[in-house]
């Protein structure tokens, strides 16, 4: 290996190790804050039966709802996805059976090849 391509890997490395000093000392702390501080301030605008407040930069936070349905019977919502028409193909399945199972293509599938870096080793 070229002295250069033994460069660019030690700055990658180097790169690597202070995105995650960074994430574990500086972000975590503030996502942690930043979650404290957003149940709190649902919880008084809750108690004060406000829906939104604005901050003195202009910034609104306004409660909202969110709803999710959860599947219970897999067969069941199967057959009103087909029938509502939102079924959709689940990718990483599907990668992993044609990536073992099938030596040709089925029909409504691709091949996209790209390349990347992956790395393997020593994680301090």
């Amino acid at each position: 290996m070229s002295r250069e391509i033994n460069e660019i890997v030690d700055e990658l490395v180097a790169t690597q190790n202070e995105i995650e000093r960074i994430k574990k000392n500086e972000l975590v702390p503030l996502e942690i804050s930043e979650d404290y501080f957003r149940a709190e301030l649902l919880a008084a605008l809750k108690l004060a039966r406000l829906k939104s407040v604005k901050a003195n930069n202009g910034s609104i936070f306004a409660r909202k709802e969110r709803v999710n349905y959860p599947v219970i019977d897999k067969i069941k919502a199967l057959a009103w996805a087909k029938r509502n028409k939102c079924v959709a193909v689940d990718k990483a399945e599907a990668n992993k059976i044609l990536r073992t199972k099938y030596p040709n293509m089925p029909e409504g599938f691709g091949i996209e090849v790209s390349e990347f870096i992956s790395v393997r080793g020593n994680k301090e």
